[in-house]
């Protein structure tokens, strides 16, 4: 049997070996024919990738199985995160939150006071409170208590903000009935 000269390097790879390691694989072509393979071992790579994977998914668990609807927003006022009791409380048309704004949900008026609240959060680094009736049209009124907080990065300079909304109605209509 002849060797062949493999002169065309393949696409880059990963693969598992048969004792468990993990390797990426680059080809490439040399000079004057031929080509040169690197293996590198990446085992500690895939294995840090399964534990953040794990790490998120119990995250959204969490975060999607909570009584109360949470939100992160970049600086800018984009969605990053939305659990699935915001979903069912403000995206009754569907479709995508996350990159979207507060305008693309709410009507102006509501819209801006929301922007403006995240806006003294973000500047004074400092989580509020803020207790308001939610109206939202053909739903009945409730009353919310919404609790806002700056997410800061590794240096301590804001990236967004995160909110909590919890649904006070039931425990404030129990409250007026005890009166």
């Amino acid at each position: 049997m002849r060797l062949k000269m493999i002169t065309t390097p393949r696409p880059d790879r990963e693969g598992r070996l048969i004792d468990g390691r993990w390797v990426a694989v680059r080809e490439r072509a040399v000079a004057g024919g031929g080509m040169v393979t690197i293996r590198t071992d990446i085992t500690e790579r895939k294995r840090v990738e399964v534990a953040l994977r794990d790490s998120e998914e119990k995250f959204r668990a969490v975060v999607d199985h909570s009584p109360t609807a949470i939100v992160l927003k970049d600086a800018d006022g984009c969605f990053l995160i939305v659990n699935k009791l915001w979903e069912t409380w403000f995206n009754q048309g569907g479709g995508e939150t996350i990159g979207r704004t507060v305008h693309d949900f709410f009507p102006r008026q509501g819209a801006d006071a929301i922007t403006a609240h995240d806006h003294r959060v973000l500047e004074s680094l400092t989580p509020e409170e803020q207790e308001y009736e939610l109206n939202q049209p053909g739903k009945p009124i409730r009353i919310v208590l919404s609790q806002k907080f700056p997410i800061m990065d590794a240096d301590g300079q804001p990236l967004g903000i995160a909110s909590i909304v919890t649904d006070l109605t039931e425990r404030k209509q129990a409250e007026d009935t005890l009166r």
